[in-house]
């Protein structure tokens, strides 16, 4: 008789567990993580300031291309493009702005992008 009452107590309370866990409703869904990019940088957490100075982009017709602008012609130039740092940042994108009246029908990297030190 007194098993039966353990079993009728540990029937009732797990019974009573069933309305709360009902209650609760489904597990909500974590959103999707967003990548850390700042994470990913390379960038010394130290540093500071961050510099890409001396750094520059030249026209440069030894690698082919014109070497002088002609009005109205269509024509190829060529840029080489050099970065410097003494604080781990880097260059990622290149962005070069030309005049309004010129119109840019292509652009490419030729070669691939070395690094020289550090």
């Amino acid at each position: 008789m007194k098993r039966l009452w353990s079993w009728l107590a540990l029937v009732i309370l797990l019974a009573g567990l069933v309305p709360a866990v009902l209650a609760q409703g489904p597990t909500p869904e974590k959103p999707p993580r967003t990548p850390q990019t700042d994470l990913s940088l390379g960038t010394d957490p130290n540093a500071g300031v961050e510099s890409l100075s001396g750094s520059f982009v030249v026209l440069d017709p030894s690698v082919g291309g014109d070497t002088c602008y002609i009005p109205g012609a269509t024509q190829t130039f060529c840029f080489r493009a050099e970065s410097f740092t003494n604080d781990w940042e880097y260059v990622y994108n290149l962005w070069q702005r030309f005049p309004a009246d010129w119109t840019v029908n292509s652009v490419f990297v030729q070669g691939t992008p070395s690094c020289t030190g550090g």
